[in-house]
């Protein structure tokens, strides 16, 4: 688990989430570089090869941005992104915490699909325990929300909205990822497991957040409220 001393939930900023998605592009930039170590790697934010349209995949040089397989993991830091947004609207310390953990996997996540298939299980972290880790996680929040019959509209609450945001991109990168499995470029069905999870998770996230503070959910058939 990852808290402080205190007990209480480690705290990612935003510019932090950056900074960590900077330098997995930058080491993936530089493995075919000639250069080596951190301190070079590091002496720029930018690169500058990346300007004629193409970026370095982990053990299969260059391929274009607009591949299949960067917007795979593209999509996955969009999604990082905008847990970033919810964290900072939500308050409740053990959300705040499975969000924490959440974005630390999709990290792992990306580094995998930024990998040729050859090599993908060198940076293998989606395993069948962190997908049963989101699975207790949602069993967890079941139990304290009641399940909607019908179709619902986020937006009482800033926490929700920025989960429900999170739940689409979710879906997105879900799809994006199929598209890698289905070609043979990804080869841990891991990551479709944990992707199909986390929607479902977050989508409790959404219903958790928007009856905080006992507003009730807005439901697509009701009547406009008054």
């Amino acid at each position: 688990m990852y808290e402080t001393k205190a007990g209480q939930p480690e705290v990612i900023e935003p510019f932090q989430v950056q900074a960590l998605y900077v330098l997995i592009n930058v080491m993936i930039e530089y493995q075919f570089s000639g250069y080596h170590g951190y301190n070079s790697a590091m002496s720029k934010s930018f690169t500058g090869r990346g300007d004629n349209g193409t970026t370095a995949a982990l053990g299969s040089g260059r391929i274009r941005k607009d591949d299949a397989q960067p917007e795979a993991f593209g999509t996955v830091d969009e999604l990082s992104a905008v847990l970033s947004v919810a964290r900072t609207h939500c308050t409740d310390p053990l959300v705040l915490k499975a969000v924490i953990e959440i974005q630390r996997d999709l990290f792992h996540l990306m580094s995998e699909l930024a990998a040729a298939p050859e090599v993908q299980a060198e940076y293998r972290h989606i395993d069948p325990d962190r997908v049963a880790w989101l699975e207790e996680e949602i069993s967890r929040v079941e139990n304290l929300v009641e399940i909607p019959e019908t179709f619902i509209l986020s937006g009482s609450q800033p926490a929700a909205s920025a989960f429900d945001l999170a739940r689409t991109i979710t879906r997105r990168a879900e799809r994006r990822v199929v598209t890698l499995f289905f070609a043979d470029r990804v080869i841990n069905q891991e990551l479709l497991r944990y992707l199909n999870r986390l929607s479902s998770l977050l989508f409790l996230y959404v219903l958790l957040e928007s009856t905080r503070d006992g507003s009730p959910i807005i439901h697509v058939n009701q009547e406009p409220l008054s």
